[in-house]
Protein backbone atom coordinates (compact mmCIF):
# COMPACT_ATOMS: atom_id res chain seq x y z
CA UNK A 1 0.00 0.00 0.00
CA UNK A 2 1.38 3.42 -0.93
CA UNK A 3 1.95 6.14 1.64
CA UNK A 4 -0.53 9.02 1.81
CA UNK A 5 0.64 12.20 0.06
CA UNK A 6 2.31 14.86 2.20
CA UNK A 7 0.02 17.60 3.54
CA UNK A 8 0.88 21.06 2.23
CA UNK A 9 0.98 23.59 5.05
CA UNK A 10 1.58 26.80 3.09
CA UNK A 11 -1.34 28.78 1.67
CA UNK A 12 -0.16 31.53 -0.67
CA UNK A 13 -1.75 34.97 -0.39
CA UNK A 14 -4.32 34.01 2.24
CA UNK A 15 -2.59 34.83 5.54
CA UNK A 16 -5.37 37.11 6.82
CA UNK A 17 -8.11 34.66 5.81
CA UNK A 18 -6.32 31.68 7.37
CA UNK A 19 -5.80 33.68 10.58
CA UNK A 20 -9.51 34.60 10.65
CA UNK A 21 -10.55 30.97 10.09
CA UNK A 22 -8.21 29.85 12.86
CA UNK A 23 -9.81 32.34 15.26
CA UNK A 24 -13.27 31.07 14.28
CA UNK A 25 -12.26 27.47 15.02
CA UNK A 26 -11.46 28.53 18.57
CA UNK A 27 -15.01 29.88 19.02
CA UNK A 28 -17.14 27.48 16.95
CA UNK A 29 -17.52 23.71 16.89
CA UNK A 30 -18.43 23.51 13.20
CA UNK A 31 -17.40 25.60 10.20
CA UNK A 32 -18.55 25.02 6.64
CA UNK A 33 -16.31 26.14 3.80
CA UNK A 34 -17.94 26.39 0.39
CA UNK A 35 -16.67 27.24 -3.04
CA UNK A 36 -16.18 25.86 -6.51
CA UNK A 37 -14.10 22.76 -7.07
CA UNK A 38 -10.39 23.52 -7.28
CA UNK A 39 -10.70 26.64 -5.11
CA UNK A 40 -8.48 25.20 -2.39
CA UNK A 41 -10.98 24.89 0.42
Amino acid sequence: MAAAPAIKRQVLGRDALVRQLHELTLKRRLLTLTGPGGAGK
